[in-house]
């Protein structure tokens, strides 16, 4: 998982490409789409609006540990993402939402299987606390956008009623350099572990 070895160059780069493919991929109806170049040991991530918002924030987040040239280019990443949501909102946000959605119904089914499988709740659980994560920087992107959704507030409230079940409080999940983007009270899940 690259969250636990980050590198500010791989998430720019992996920001690059997905922003690069944004359009046609917002207004498409495959939700996770496969990036192309996807080397045989740093595989690309599928590109979900959810999964560029993540490492654009982080980025954004980090910005004084980039080199002026890397600003440059977070920059133009940034003002093409803006232009893609302009253009593209509506089916943006429909595609955004279903994001959420397909994401929140996997941390569910998750949570069902802690209760059969402990020792596997606890090995998937860094998988599962990088999906809960995306989801908030979903959530983050509707506020700052005054877009309401009461379905989504409920369904994440299930789902971190089911953690708090299973998480026993730890240290920081991923590497030292990314704890700054992620506090604790927003993002509580990775300062935990799952039971196991």
């Amino acid at each position: 998982m690259s969250e636990r070895r980050y590198s500010l160059q791989t998430d720019l780069q992996e920001a690059q490409r997905m922003v690069e493919a944004l359009d046609p991929y917002v207004y498409q109806d495959q939700l996770y789409m496969p990036i192309s170049g996807s080397g045989l040991f740093s595989p690309m991530p599928a590109l979900t609006i959810g999964a560029m918002l993540l490492r654009l924030r982080r980025l954004e987040a980090l910005r004084d540990q980039l080199t002026p040239a890397q600003q440059s280019e977070l920059d133009a990443l940034e003002s093409r993402h803006q232009k893609v949501w302009e253009e593209w909102h509506v089916h943006y946000e429909r595609k955004l939402m279903e994001e959420a959605k397909s994401r929140l119904k996997l941390l569910t089914s998750y949570i069902e299987d802690c209760k059969e499988d402990a020792r596997g709740c606890a090995g998937n659980y860094p998988a599962e606390a990088l999906r809960r994560t995306i989801v908030q920087e979903i959530i983050i992107f509707v506020e700052q956008h005054d877009i309401h959704s009461a379905e989504l507030d409920r369904s994440v409230a299930r789902v971190d009623s089911g953690l708090h079940g299973i998480i026993r409080r730890d240290g920081f999940l991923w590497s030292p350099q990314l704890q700054p983007v992620y506090p604790a009270d927003t993002f509580w899940w990775l300062y935990g572990a799952a039971s196991g």
